[in-house]
Formats: C-alpha cells, structure tokens, sequence
C-alpha cells in the first residue's frame, strides 16, 4: 500500500522545483531542502523575516506529498530523540557547515527552544563551555507537534511532488493568505 504523507515548505523565495544548490550549509542538518508536516510552522517560517503590514512583501508556502514508499531507497537518518548523539550530529553542522553528504534524507522533532536560546547553547557546547547533558537538559522540547525533513539529493528531492503553493504577508506580525495556487 502506498503511503502519501503531506510536507510543507516555508519561504520568502519563489521557485519552481528546489534547488539543492541554493541551499544554505549551516543549518541543523547541513545543505538541503527543509520541509515540515506542520502547516502553521511552515507558514511561520515563510514570514518569520518579512516586514510587518506590508502587502508588498510576499512569502510562500509549498506543499508537496512525499511518497513514502520510495523512502525505503533512500540513506535515511531520524534522529528521534534528543541526546548527545543528537547534539553531536546538528552542532558541527550549525558551527562548521557539512563536510559531506553522507544520508538522502534526515528527519528529527524540533527544539522549542528559541532560535537564539538553542544556538547559543549550541554554541557553548562547541566551545566547550557547557557538556551535553546541561545543554539538553537547558533546551526545551515539545512531543512530536514541531518536525522538520531535510531532502539532501535529487534522489531524495525526486520522491516530492509538489501540489500547490499559497502567497501570503505579515499582518500584525500573523499569516495573512493572499492567493492559493
């Protein structure tokens, strides 16, 4: 039985397929494409830096199906839980940038933490400031309600189908949806 499981991609970039190649290195998992099942949350990613009020400012929201049965072809990597393993995997990628890709697709649950909370205790762990376990301990975590996919290779992007796209603005520092295409 096929399984189709709804991804969404927030940003302030129009484009018709991802380019792997404009990815940006230093981020949790390194260069990729970033999608999440949470619609919200990748709406909030799409006007996290647009003005306020301004109709003129437009950001995007892409929704995709993944097919999950064409994972079972893909290097995968969930990091499913939070731990030193965890912490060892996303902070030389955050601080240094991937070396190189060794996994098509990286999946994990996200940090509630803000995002300067979070990187600056990431931070303190490289510099050896602080050991993992007071890092984890002082980061907070939510169950299962905030995820993110990192799609690393064509072979994992070609798993995507895109569906549709909506434009939207920052309105009193909400979403506010101006098309549906």
């Amino acid at each position: 039985m096929q399984m189709i499981k709804k991804l969404y991609h927030g940003t302030k970039v129009y484009f018709d397929e991802p380019d792997l190649k404009k990815a940006k290195n230093r981020k949790d998992f390194g260069k990729g494409f970033y999608l999440t099942t949470n619609y919200d949350q990748a709406m909030r990613w799409a006007i996290k830096k647009l003005p306020n009020n301004d109709k003129r400012s437009v950001a995007y929201v892409y929704e995709y199906e993944f097919d999950t049965d064409n994972e079972k072809k893909l290097h995968v990597l969930e990091l499913l839980e939070y731990n030193k393993e965890w912490l060892d995997f996303i902070t030389p990628n955050r601080h240094e940038g991937e070396k190189e890709i060794v996994y098509d697709l990286i999946y994990d649950r996200m940090a509630d933490s803000t995002g300067d909370e979070l990187a600056a205790n990431i931070e303190s762990y490289w510099h050896k400031e602080k050991s993992a376990e007071e890092v984890l301990k002082a980061i907070k975590f939510r169950d299962g309600e905030f995820d993110q996919y990192c799609f690393k290779t064509l072979k994992a992007l070609n798993c995507l189908k895109r569906l549709r796209y909506i434009e939207l603005y920052k309105l009193d520092k909400s979403p506010e949806i101006l098309r549906r295409h």
